[in-house]
Protein backbone atom coordinates (compact mmCIF):
# COMPACT_ATOMS: atom_id res chain seq x y z
CA UNK A 1 0.00 0.00 0.00
CA UNK A 2 2.81 2.40 0.92
CA UNK A 3 4.63 1.54 -2.31
CA UNK A 4 1.45 2.13 -4.33
CA UNK A 5 0.94 5.55 -2.76
CA UNK A 6 4.58 6.43 -3.36
CA UNK A 7 4.35 5.42 -7.06
CA UNK A 8 1.14 7.44 -7.41
CA UNK A 9 2.78 10.49 -5.82
CA UNK A 10 5.85 10.20 -8.05
CA UNK A 11 3.66 9.80 -11.15
CA UNK A 12 1.64 12.88 -10.23
CA UNK A 13 4.79 14.96 -9.75
CA UNK A 14 6.28 13.65 -12.99
CA UNK A 15 3.13 14.58 -14.95
CA UNK A 16 3.13 18.03 -13.40
CA UNK A 17 6.80 18.51 -14.26
CA UNK A 18 6.15 17.34 -17.82
CA UNK A 19 3.30 19.85 -18.10
CA UNK A 20 5.53 22.76 -17.05
CA UNK A 21 8.33 21.67 -19.39
CA UNK A 22 5.79 21.52 -22.23
CA UNK A 23 4.31 24.94 -21.42
CA UNK A 24 7.66 26.71 -21.24
CA UNK A 25 8.88 24.92 -24.36
CA UNK A 26 5.82 26.05 -26.31
CA UNK A 27 6.23 29.67 -25.29
CA UNK A 28 10.00 29.57 -25.78
CA UNK A 29 9.64 28.52 -29.42
CA UNK A 30 6.62 30.72 -30.18
CA UNK A 31 7.36 32.83 -33.25
CA UNK A 32 7.75 36.54 -32.71
CA UNK A 33 5.30 38.17 -35.12
CA UNK A 34 5.00 41.77 -36.26
CA UNK A 35 2.25 42.60 -33.73
CA UNK A 36 2.02 41.75 -30.04
CA UNK A 37 -0.94 41.69 -27.70
CA UNK A 38 -0.99 41.20 -23.94
CA UNK A 39 -4.29 39.80 -22.63
CA UNK A 40 -4.77 39.30 -18.91
CA UNK A 41 -7.26 36.42 -18.82
CA UNK A 42 -6.73 35.71 -15.11
CA UNK A 43 -10.26 36.61 -13.97
CA UNK A 44 -12.32 35.57 -17.00
CA UNK A 45 -14.13 32.24 -17.39
CA UNK A 46 -12.06 29.68 -19.29
CA UNK A 47 -14.36 28.50 -22.10
CA UNK A 48 -14.62 28.04 -25.88
CA UNK A 49 -15.54 31.70 -26.44
CA UNK A 50 -12.37 32.85 -24.73
CA UNK A 51 -10.41 30.30 -26.78
CA UNK A 52 -11.92 31.68 -30.00
CA UNK A 53 -11.26 35.26 -28.90
CA UNK A 54 -7.55 34.49 -28.46
CA UNK A 55 -7.47 32.45 -31.67
CA UNK A 56 -8.71 35.51 -33.60
CA UNK A 57 -5.49 37.36 -32.75
CA UNK A 58 -3.45 34.32 -33.69
CA UNK A 59 -5.17 34.28 -37.10
CA UNK A 60 -4.44 37.99 -37.53
CA UNK A 61 -0.69 37.52 -37.10
CA UNK A 62 -0.28 38.48 -33.45
CA UNK A 63 2.11 37.09 -30.89
CA UNK A 64 -0.12 36.63 -27.85
CA UNK A 65 1.14 37.22 -24.32
CA UNK A 66 -0.75 36.01 -21.25
CA UNK A 67 0.20 36.29 -17.56
CA UNK A 68 2.94 33.99 -16.32
CA UNK A 69 0.63 32.77 -13.59
CA UNK A 70 0.96 29.13 -12.49
CA UNK A 71 -2.64 28.89 -11.29
CA UNK A 72 -3.95 30.25 -14.59
CA UNK A 73 -1.71 28.03 -16.71
CA UNK A 74 -2.65 24.93 -14.77
CA UNK A 75 -6.33 25.68 -15.35
CA UNK A 76 -5.69 25.79 -19.08
CA UNK A 77 -4.28 22.27 -19.19
CA UNK A 78 -7.63 20.48 -18.73
CA UNK A 79 -9.13 18.29 -21.43
CA UNK A 80 -12.73 17.81 -20.26
CA UNK A 81 -15.81 19.93 -20.87
CA UNK A 82 -15.00 23.49 -21.83
CA UNK A 83 -11.35 22.92 -20.90
CA UNK A 84 -10.87 20.79 -24.00
CA UNK A 85 -11.18 24.07 -25.93
CA UNK A 86 -9.17 26.30 -23.60
CA UNK A 87 -6.25 23.87 -23.54
CA UNK A 88 -5.70 24.92 -27.16
CA UNK A 89 -5.00 28.49 -26.02
CA UNK A 90 -1.48 27.47 -25.11
CA UNK A 91 -0.81 26.38 -28.70
CA UNK A 92 -1.78 29.73 -30.22
CA UNK A 93 1.72 31.20 -30.46
CA UNK A 94 1.55 32.08 -26.77
CA UNK A 95 4.29 33.74 -24.76
CA UNK A 96 4.24 34.25 -21.02
CA UNK A 97 4.51 37.52 -19.14
CA UNK A 98 4.03 41.14 -20.09
CA UNK A 99 6.23 42.27 -23.03
CA UNK A 100 8.18 45.51 -23.00
CA UNK A 101 6.51 46.68 -26.20
CA UNK A 102 2.94 45.91 -27.12
CA UNK A 103 0.72 46.78 -30.08
CA UNK A 104 -2.39 46.17 -27.98
CA UNK A 105 -3.06 45.56 -24.28
CA UNK A 106 -6.23 44.17 -22.68
CA UNK A 107 -6.13 44.26 -18.88
CA UNK A 108 -8.18 41.91 -16.71
CA UNK A 109 -10.34 44.83 -15.49
CA UNK A 110 -11.52 45.36 -19.07
CA UNK A 111 -12.79 41.80 -19.52
CA UNK A 112 -16.15 40.63 -18.22
CA UNK A 113 -18.51 37.69 -18.65
CA UNK A 114 -21.55 39.76 -17.61
CA UNK A 115 -22.81 39.60 -21.18
CA UNK A 116 -26.57 40.04 -20.77
CA UNK A 117 -27.19 42.51 -17.94
CA UNK A 118 -26.88 45.67 -20.03
CA UNK A 119 -26.72 44.29 -23.56
CA UNK A 120 -29.96 45.67 -24.99
CA UNK A 121 -29.32 49.17 -23.65
CA UNK A 122 -25.55 49.19 -23.84
CA UNK A 123 -24.42 47.70 -27.13
CA UNK A 124 -24.35 51.15 -28.81
CA UNK A 125 -22.07 52.49 -26.05
CA UNK A 126 -18.79 53.46 -27.71
CA UNK A 127 -16.87 52.54 -24.55
CA UNK A 128 -18.03 48.91 -24.49
CA UNK A 129 -17.70 46.03 -26.91
CA UNK A 130 -19.57 42.73 -26.91
CA UNK A 131 -17.54 40.00 -28.59
CA UNK A 132 -19.98 38.41 -31.05
CA UNK A 133 -20.93 34.74 -31.18
CA UNK A 134 -18.37 32.67 -33.05
CA UNK A 135 -18.14 29.38 -34.90
CA UNK A 136 -17.33 26.04 -33.36
CA UNK A 137 -13.66 26.31 -32.25
CA UNK A 138 -12.38 23.64 -34.66
CA UNK A 139 -13.42 25.78 -37.63
CA UNK A 140 -10.79 28.32 -36.61
CA UNK A 141 -8.29 25.72 -35.43
CA UNK A 142 -8.40 23.92 -38.79
CA UNK A 143 -8.84 27.12 -40.84
CA UNK A 144 -12.24 26.03 -42.22
CA UNK A 145 -13.52 29.57 -42.38
CA UNK A 146 -12.98 30.56 -46.00
CA UNK A 147 -15.91 32.19 -47.76
CA UNK A 148 -14.46 33.43 -51.03
CA UNK A 149 -14.83 30.04 -52.75
CA UNK A 150 -18.63 30.17 -52.40
CA UNK A 151 -20.23 32.23 -55.12
CA UNK A 152 -22.58 34.83 -53.70
CA UNK A 153 -24.57 35.30 -56.88
CA UNK A 154 -25.05 31.67 -57.90
CA UNK A 155 -28.64 30.36 -57.66
CA UNK A 156 -29.23 28.03 -54.72
CA UNK A 157 -31.88 25.63 -53.53
CA UNK A 158 -34.85 27.62 -52.19
CA UNK A 159 -35.13 25.49 -49.07
CA UNK A 160 -34.40 25.88 -45.36
CA UNK A 161 -31.73 23.74 -43.74
CA UNK A 162 -30.79 23.17 -40.12
CA UNK A 163 -28.32 20.58 -38.82
CA UNK A 164 -27.68 20.08 -35.14
CA UNK A 165 -28.40 18.31 -31.88
CA UNK A 166 -32.16 17.91 -31.27
CA UNK A 167 -31.98 16.21 -27.87
CA UNK A 168 -35.24 17.01 -26.06
CA UNK A 169 -33.78 16.84 -22.56
CA UNK A 170 -31.14 19.48 -23.31
CA UNK A 171 -32.91 21.68 -25.81
CA UNK A 172 -35.98 22.51 -23.73
CA UNK A 173 -34.00 24.10 -20.88
CA UNK A 174 -34.01 27.61 -22.32
CA UNK A 175 -37.75 27.95 -21.66
CA UNK A 176 -37.23 27.12 -17.98
CA UNK A 177 -34.44 29.58 -17.19
CA UNK A 178 -36.74 32.61 -17.11
CA UNK A 179 -34.24 34.79 -18.94
CA UNK A 180 -35.37 34.59 -22.56
CA UNK A 181 -38.81 34.68 -24.09
CA UNK A 182 -38.11 32.34 -26.96
CA UNK A 183 -39.51 28.94 -27.99
CA UNK A 184 -36.96 26.20 -27.38
CA UNK A 185 -35.23 24.28 -30.15
CA UNK A 186 -37.17 21.16 -29.19
CA UNK A 187 -40.60 22.86 -29.20
CA UNK A 188 -39.90 24.62 -32.49
CA UNK A 189 -38.89 21.34 -34.16
CA UNK A 190 -41.98 19.53 -32.87
CA UNK A 191 -44.13 22.35 -34.25
CA UNK A 192 -42.40 22.33 -37.64
CA UNK A 193 -42.66 18.55 -38.02
CA UNK A 194 -46.40 19.00 -38.43
CA UNK A 195 -46.05 21.45 -41.32
CA UNK A 196 -46.36 20.53 -45.00
CA UNK A 197 -42.78 21.68 -45.73
CA UNK A 198 -40.99 19.41 -43.26
CA UNK A 199 -38.76 16.70 -44.67
CA UNK A 200 -36.68 14.48 -42.44
CA UNK A 201 -33.21 13.94 -43.86
CA UNK A 202 -31.85 10.58 -42.72
CA UNK A 203 -28.64 10.32 -44.72
CA UNK A 204 -26.05 12.35 -46.59
CA UNK A 205 -27.01 10.59 -49.83
CA UNK A 206 -30.59 11.81 -49.35
CA UNK A 207 -29.30 15.35 -48.87
CA UNK A 208 -27.18 15.00 -52.02
CA UNK A 209 -30.26 13.85 -53.92
CA UNK A 210 -32.23 16.91 -52.79
CA UNK A 211 -29.42 19.18 -54.04
CA UNK A 212 -28.88 17.40 -57.35
CA UNK A 213 -32.58 17.15 -58.20
CA UNK A 214 -33.39 20.64 -56.89
CA UNK A 215 -36.22 19.58 -54.59
CA UNK A 216 -37.15 23.05 -53.39
CA UNK A 217 -39.40 24.73 -50.84
CA UNK A 218 -38.55 22.17 -48.19
CA UNK A 219 -37.68 22.41 -44.51
CA UNK A 220 -34.71 20.08 -44.02
CA UNK A 221 -33.94 19.17 -40.43
CA UNK A 222 -30.90 16.99 -39.74
CA UNK A 223 -30.55 15.46 -36.29
CA UNK A 224 -26.79 14.99 -36.07
CA UNK A 225 -27.04 12.73 -33.01
CA UNK A 226 -29.58 10.26 -34.46
CA UNK A 227 -29.48 10.45 -38.25
CA UNK A 228 -26.08 11.47 -39.59
CA UNK A 229 -23.44 14.10 -39.07
CA UNK A 230 -22.02 16.28 -41.82
CA UNK A 231 -18.26 16.52 -41.40
CA UNK A 232 -16.87 19.87 -40.38
CA UNK A 233 -14.96 20.08 -43.66
CA UNK A 234 -18.08 19.36 -45.76
CA UNK A 235 -20.50 21.56 -43.81
CA UNK A 236 -19.68 24.88 -45.57
CA UNK A 237 -20.26 23.20 -48.95
CA UNK A 238 -23.68 21.84 -47.96
CA UNK A 239 -24.80 25.07 -46.31
CA UNK A 240 -23.77 27.03 -49.40
CA UNK A 241 -26.25 25.03 -51.50
CA UNK A 242 -29.28 26.49 -49.69
CA UNK A 243 -30.79 29.97 -49.43
CA UNK A 244 -32.05 29.79 -45.85
CA UNK A 245 -30.84 28.62 -42.45
CA UNK A 246 -33.16 28.04 -39.50
CA UNK A 247 -31.49 29.61 -36.46
CA UNK A 248 -32.64 27.60 -33.45
CA UNK A 249 -31.60 28.54 -29.91
CA UNK A 250 -28.97 26.77 -27.83
CA UNK A 251 -29.44 24.89 -24.58
CA UNK A 252 -29.76 27.79 -22.12
CA UNK A 253 -29.02 30.84 -24.25
CA UNK A 254 -30.28 31.76 -27.74
CA UNK A 255 -26.78 31.93 -29.27
CA UNK A 256 -25.54 28.90 -31.20
CA UNK A 257 -22.38 28.54 -33.26
CA UNK A 258 -24.17 26.92 -36.23
CA UNK A 259 -25.78 30.20 -37.30
CA UNK A 260 -22.39 31.92 -37.63
CA UNK A 261 -21.15 29.06 -39.80
CA UNK A 262 -24.23 29.47 -42.03
CA UNK A 263 -23.89 33.25 -42.36
CA UNK A 264 -20.22 32.82 -43.31
CA UNK A 265 -21.43 31.20 -46.56
CA UNK A 266 -24.25 33.78 -46.95
CA UNK A 267 -27.26 31.73 -45.86
CA UNK A 268 -30.22 33.91 -44.87
CA UNK A 269 -31.11 33.40 -41.19
CA UNK A 270 -34.68 32.67 -40.18
CA UNK A 271 -34.54 33.70 -36.56
CA UNK A 272 -36.71 34.55 -33.53
CA UNK A 273 -36.87 38.22 -32.51
CA UNK A 274 -35.25 37.52 -29.12
CA UNK A 275 -32.29 35.85 -30.78
CA UNK A 276 -32.01 38.54 -33.47
CA UNK A 277 -31.94 41.25 -30.78
CA UNK A 278 -28.87 39.66 -29.17
CA UNK A 279 -26.72 40.38 -32.19
CA UNK A 280 -24.70 43.57 -32.19
CA UNK A 281 -26.22 45.32 -34.09
CA UNK A 282 -29.51 43.37 -34.17
CA UNK A 283 -30.39 41.33 -37.25
CA UNK A 284 -33.23 43.10 -39.07
CA UNK A 285 -36.29 41.57 -40.69
CA UNK A 286 -36.07 41.45 -44.49
CA UNK A 287 -32.69 43.16 -44.43
CA UNK A 288 -30.24 40.36 -43.61
CA UNK A 289 -32.71 37.90 -42.06
CA UNK A 290 -36.32 36.86 -41.66
CA UNK A 291 -37.32 37.57 -38.06
CA UNK A 292 -40.36 35.86 -36.54
CA UNK A 293 -42.25 36.70 -33.33
CA UNK A 294 -44.01 33.38 -32.69
CA UNK A 295 -44.22 29.85 -34.08
CA UNK A 296 -47.35 30.78 -36.04
CA UNK A 297 -45.45 33.75 -37.45
CA UNK A 298 -42.62 31.38 -38.40
CA UNK A 299 -45.10 29.15 -40.23
CA UNK A 300 -46.32 32.18 -42.19
CA UNK A 301 -42.78 33.21 -43.15
CA UNK A 302 -41.98 29.70 -44.40
CA UNK A 303 -45.18 29.60 -46.49
CA UNK A 304 -44.30 32.90 -48.15
CA UNK A 305 -40.69 32.04 -49.06
CA UNK A 306 -41.64 30.39 -52.36
CA UNK A 307 -43.21 33.66 -53.54
CA UNK A 308 -40.16 35.85 -52.92
CA UNK A 309 -38.31 36.96 -56.03
CA UNK A 310 -34.81 35.72 -56.86
CA UNK A 311 -33.59 39.33 -56.75
CA UNK A 312 -34.84 39.77 -53.17
CA UNK A 313 -33.26 36.48 -52.12
CA UNK A 314 -29.95 37.49 -53.68
CA UNK A 315 -30.07 40.86 -51.90
CA UNK A 316 -30.77 39.20 -48.56
CA UNK A 317 -27.97 36.69 -49.12
CA UNK A 318 -25.51 39.46 -49.92
CA UNK A 319 -26.64 41.39 -46.83
CA UNK A 320 -26.20 38.32 -44.63
CA UNK A 321 -22.66 37.84 -45.90
CA UNK A 322 -21.88 41.57 -45.54
CA UNK A 323 -23.10 41.40 -41.94
CA UNK A 324 -20.82 38.44 -41.27
CA UNK A 325 -17.84 40.20 -42.84
CA UNK A 326 -18.45 43.47 -40.99
CA UNK A 327 -19.30 42.17 -37.52
CA UNK A 328 -18.59 38.43 -37.10
CA UNK A 329 -15.43 37.71 -39.06
CA UNK A 330 -12.33 37.32 -36.82
CA UNK A 331 -10.62 40.14 -38.70
CA UNK A 332 -13.51 42.53 -38.01
CA UNK A 333 -13.41 41.70 -34.28
CA UNK A 334 -9.66 42.30 -34.07
CA UNK A 335 -9.89 45.51 -36.13
CA UNK A 336 -12.60 46.80 -33.80
CA UNK A 337 -10.35 46.24 -30.79
CA UNK A 338 -7.39 47.81 -32.60
CA UNK A 339 -9.41 50.91 -33.46
CA UNK A 340 -10.05 52.13 -29.91
CA UNK A 341 -9.64 51.49 -26.19
CA UNK A 342 -12.73 50.00 -24.56
CA UNK A 343 -13.54 50.28 -20.87
CA UNK A 344 -15.30 46.92 -20.99
CA UNK A 345 -15.04 43.97 -23.36
CA UNK A 346 -17.74 41.38 -22.77
CA UNK A 347 -17.14 37.72 -23.60
CA UNK A 348 -19.97 35.20 -23.67
CA UNK A 349 -19.79 32.47 -21.02
CA UNK A 350 -23.21 30.75 -21.17
CA UNK A 351 -24.04 29.59 -17.59
CA UNK A 352 -21.56 31.98 -16.01
CA UNK A 353 -23.08 34.90 -17.96
CA UNK A 354 -26.56 33.86 -16.86
CA UNK A 355 -25.45 33.71 -13.23
CA UNK A 356 -24.08 37.25 -13.57
CA UNK A 357 -27.25 38.54 -15.22
CA UNK A 358 -29.03 40.68 -12.63
CA UNK A 359 -32.04 41.72 -14.69
CA UNK A 360 -35.53 41.04 -13.37
CA UNK A 361 -37.26 40.86 -16.74
CA UNK A 362 -36.63 38.31 -19.52
CA UNK A 363 -34.86 39.49 -22.65
CA UNK A 364 -37.50 39.57 -25.39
Amino acid sequence: MILYRLRKKIKKKALKLFFWIKIYSLQLFAKQKTKQIYIDISDIDKNRYLANFIKFFNLLDYTIYIPNNSELLYKLKGNRGEFKYTSGILRNNIKLGRPRKCSLTIEKEQLSNDYFTNFLNDYTNTKTYYIPMSMYPDFYKNHIIGTSKFELTKKRNRSIIMAGNFDKKSYTKIENTGYFEIPSRSRTIEFLKETEFYEKVKSQSQLDDIIINQKENKLLLIDTTKDFKISMYSLPYYLSKFDFYLALPGIEIPHSHNLIEAMAVSCIPIIHSCYAALFNPPLKHQQEAFVFLSLNDLDGIIKNLEFISELEILTLRKNSFKYYEKYLNPSSVVEKLESKQFNKIYIQAEKVSLELYNGSMPIA
